[in-house]
């Protein structure tokens, strides 16, 4: 194995951060950013050093392609790494053919082809299993799942309805684009559920959140991680939500005091992305493949 080069000798792995620090997602993104950062700087015995350069994409895909070609032909970075289905999208097909490994944190593995492109998200067998343990909890005979009309939510929908048979699942359908909520909200007043379940995107959770609330809705709610890219975050207090990560929580108390970070969504997206790309490189520097 190679040995530990002095400090100022060390090789240096470039990584490109495309993420969007502007906007709805803006919190999360900053949180991803930040634990991804605190990973690398507290990782002991490297035998490399890490850099990480970051772009904002603003959620916009033309945005994030301007900025990944910066990162790879002015900054030279080895790794790109990004955030927003979307903008992953656009990235990866743009780049395909640079010869560029990326990771994108997103729940859409169509974006990967294997080869140099990845997703790291848990999958929804994970998430459908954290879902059903926190509804088991409960003694409910009738929720209401409200669903975006988005890939992965149906998905998670489909599962939830799969695995958890002990009471009655209403699903309602969020199309994007829509703002108006009214007549989803008289349906689930009238029909009683006991539990309303809420897998939906922003910016329409923030909108339904809203509605709701201004219809005096007083049943029961439980959400999923997608609350945690609001920037509206006391429309959602006291409503517990299904995390997709998970992590020991010595880690994520450490992080949010050093970091002064108050909500724990997309840290542990940060901090185990930032371990694992270490962990590859330091394994290719061990046997040679890195000079």
């Amino acid at each position: 194995k190679a040995e530990t080069p002095k400090e100022n000798e060390k090789p240096v792995v470039k990584i490109g951060a495309i993420f969007q620090f502007t906007g709805e997602a803006a919190e999360a993104n900053n949180n991803i950013l930040r634990a991804f950062q605190y990973s690398l700087d507290n990782k002991g015995d490297k035998k490399l050093k890490y850099e990480l350069i970051a772009e904002d994409s603003t959620g916009n895909p033309i945005k994030g392609i301007s900025a990944a070609k910066k990162l790879k032909y002015v900054d030279n970075v080895d790794v790109l790494i990004m955030t927003m289905v979307n903008v992953s999208k656009a990235i990866t097909k743009e780049m395909s053919s640079q010869n560029i490994v990326s990771f994108s944190i997103v729940p859409d593995i169509s974006i990967a082809n294997g080869k140099n492109s990845f997703t790291f998200y848990p999958t929804n067998d994970m998430f459908v299993s954290r879902a059903v343990s926190e509804l088991n909890k409960g003694n409910y005979k009738s929720i209401a799942m409200i669903v975006s009309n988005y890939v992965n939510a149906y998905e998670y929908a489909r599962g939830i309805e799969e695995k958890y048979t002990l009471s009655d699942i209403t699903k309602y359908l969020i199309q994007d684009g829509v703002r108006d909520f009214r007549s989803i909200i008289e349906k689930v007043k009238k029909q009683n559920h006991d539990l309303i379940l809420m897998i939906v995107r922003m910016p329409e959770s923030d909108i339904l959140m809203k509605q709701f609330k201004d219809a005096d809705i007083n049943i029961p709610f439980l959400g999923v991680e997608y609350f945690g890219f609001s920037n509206h975050k006391k429309l959602y207090e006291g409503i517990p939500y299904i995390d997709s990560t998970t992590g020991e929580q010595a880690i994520l108390d450490d992080i949010m005091q050093k970091l002064n970070i108050n909500n724990e969504f997309g840290l542990m997206y940060g901090y185990d992305l930032a371990n694992l790309i270490m962990k590859v490189y330091e394994e290719l520097y061990n046997n040679n493949y890195i000079q």
